[in-house]
């Protein structure tokens, strides 16, 4: 009588051997040949999406182009070279084409996406161009006309908001989501890649494997199937409950091997329960003092806080202190005073102890930093309006040591999210800085420039020298530079107090020794507004 056929039996190990070989190898064609006519989709439509970013970017080079030379010819009151310029309008024209095919182009791999956006965005832009060069076939006739009050009016119109800012803003547009198409293009066929390269390999070996495995199993499962009985029973005789017989070749003796396995459950399901528990305890060890050593780092690192802080303030109190108590003694002894003897003592007195309250609110500023508990009310600001309230505040100090400040501030704001009081403190400690280490008769030049999502302000003076050593120390407590200290009295607060203050608004700032004079430079993240197109 014939063996009934079965999927454990060795008959149906040879067919089911057999038909995962013929799947592999099937699916692992199918995966290469999708894989590669995915790669060459992702290969052709970043190529698509470069071509409209380069086409994009060329748009808004010729058109700043024609801007600037609309301006050039405003300010000099000269046509110049006409065919140039002209040349210009027919490249400017013929970017907007380009730019028109590979939108085209780019929309036929976005089948089913609606791209109206950006064919009404390039629209817009078109629509702007034309009237940049409108604009400036009528300046340049206005100059040749003579006319340059109407030459001016038109260039400002050109330069306005409604034209200029808003070409930057839709070209800006138009290449940020290109870019961020091609970034996305270019991550989606890097990991595709990267699937392939790690995929290939290991499905190939797993093949072999798989041959080799079958191969054996087949050729010695009888064998092998006896073989794993008669350990399992010599195991057991021996006492080693441990040992498991599982998956035997054949299922003929599958039965017997469970029956040997169900007699040493119980025992060994109680020896993994005790190993168990006992890793479940160490994990839970190591984890409290992993606890532990964090929270005594943490301790340690506020005691030190705590010790270098009390030791400044001890250290800088001294001084104050010492002489409030000297005024005292000596208005309290020998003969009566007059009134203006006290006045002047209680003066002096009063004067110290400002200037002790403000060193310990200064200490206690930078310590809330360093502790990053500092306290801060963010809002949107305009740095452009803070720093020329800041240079307001110290007219009557420049006119006082005849100096004079050169603020080269933009027309349009530049916004960040900050603490309007905090970051005015930053600024009247940078311009009391140039100004009271400043000579009669210097100049102290101030400017706000943005660019990398960054607001960049640099302040420069011509007065006190740092060498490169003095400038990296110039952000620690108490620090002064020889030439520093000769110039003008301090606390050497004011620097380590503006650094605390920027970082907190996750900013940087730097001093840089020159030749002739320091540059402090502060840079602070520019905060992005996001304008809706209706």
């Amino acid at each position: 009588m014939a063996k009934p056929f079965t999927a454990s039996s060795f008959r149906a190990k040879l067919i089911l051997t057999a038909g995962v070989f013929v799947l592999t190898i099937t699916a692992l064609g199918v995966l290469l040949y999708v894989s590669a006519e995915r790669y060459q989709y992702h290969l052709e439509r970043s190529v698509a999406a470069n071509n409209v970013l380069s086409s994009f970017q060329s748009v808004s080079d010729h058109t700043y182009r024609k801007l600037n030379a609309v301006g050039q010819i405003v300010a000099t009151q000269y046509i110049g070279n006409v065919d140039a310029r002209l040349a210009n309008e027919r490249q400017l024209w013929a970017a907007l084409e380009q730019t028109q095919f590979s939108l085209e182009r780019e929309a036929t791999y976005d089948v089913g996406l609606d791209n109206s956006g950006k064919f009404n965005r390039l629209a817009e832009i078109e629509s702007i161009v034309e009237q940049i060069i409108e604009g400036g076939a009528d300046i340049r006739q206005a100059v040749q006309a003579g006319e340059q009050e109407i030459a001016q009016v038109e260039l400002t119109r050109l330069q306005s908001a409604g034209i200029a800012g808003k070409f930057n803003r839709l070209i800006d547009e138009a290449i940020r989501e290109e870019r961020e198409i091609v970034s996305a293009i270019q991550a989606d066929a890097i990991a595709l890649g990267e699937f392939i390269s790690r995929f290939l390999p290991a499905a190939i070996l797993i093949t072999l494997v798989l041959g080799s495995i079958a191969a054996v199993t087949i050729s010695r499962s009888l064998n092998l199937s006896l073989t794993q009985l008669r350990t399992a029973a010599e195991a057991y005789t021996s006492g080693n409950l441990d040992h498991r017989s599982f998956n035997l070749p054949d299922a003929e003796f599958n039965q017997l091997a469970d029956a040997f396995n169900r007699m040493a459950i119980e025992l060994t399901a109680r020896r993994a329960e005790a190993i168990h528990s006992q890793e479940q305890l160490e994990n839970q060890v190591q984890e409290r003092t992993q606890e532990l050593s964090h929270t005594l780092g943490q301790l340690r690192m506020a005691d030190a806080t705590r010790r270098r802080f009390l030791a400044d303030i001890s250290h800088e109190l001294r001084t104050p202190l010492t002489l409030i108590q000297g005024e005292a003694e000596m208005v309290m002894r020998g003969a009566d005073r007059s009134a203006e003897d006290y006045r002047e003592a209680l003066t002096r007195v009063r004067d110290q102890a400002i200037q002790t309250t403000r060193l310990v609110k200064d200490l206690l500023l930078i310590a809330r930093a360093e502790e990053g508990n500092l306290h801060m009310e963010r809002r949107s600001l305009d740095l452009t309006a803070l720093l020329q309230d800041a240079c307001a505040d110290f007219r009557s100090a420049l006119l006082k040591k005849n100096l004079v400040l050169h603020p080269e501030l933009p027309g349009e704001p530049i916004r960040t999210m900050g603490d309007p009081d905090r970051l005015r403190q930053v600024f009247a400690i940078a311009l009391d800085n140039a100004i009271r280490y400043s000579d009669t008769d210097e100049e102290i030049s101030m400017s706000l420039t943005d660019g990398d999502g960054h607001a960049k302000i640099k302040i420069r003076d011509r007065g006190a020298k740092l060498n490169q050593d003095e400038s990296n120390k110039a952000f620690e407590r108490f620090f002064r530079g020889d030439e520093a200290a000769q110039k003008s009295d301090g606390s050497g607060l004011g620097l380590p107090v503006a650094k605390a203050i920027v970082e907190a608004h996750h900013g940087k700032i730097e001093l840089n020794p020159e030749s002739d004079g320091v540059t402090l430079i502060v840079h602070l993240p520019i905060q992005q507004v996001v304008e809706e197109v209706a």
